[in-house]
């Protein structure tokens, strides 16, 4: 699961630069947020389909190890 520390390096310069820009009523920098946001939405699509089809498919003995990792990808996006 190398895709959820990438994910979170996203989450958390989202949140930094959406702050940023809203402080500093910066409107191209919140239009940059707005546009980086795919970058999560598409990482954690990534997330998602590796965790279902790859481990749960599979395997479903793996479910309580996957459904926390699905949860912190969804909440990290």
């Amino acid at each position: 699961m190398v895709d959820i520390p990438k994910l979170s390096v996203i989450a958390k310069n989202l949140v930094r630069d959406s702050i940023d820009s809203f402080v500093r009523q910066d409107i191209e920098l919140a239009k940059k947020v707005v546009l980086s946001d795919s970058q999560a939405d598409k990482l954690r699509n990534l997330i998602q389909e590796e965790l279902i089809n790859e481990y749960l498919a599979k395997d479903p003995s793996t479910a309580p190890h996957a459904a926390p990792l699905l949860l912190i990808a969804r909440y990290l996006e």
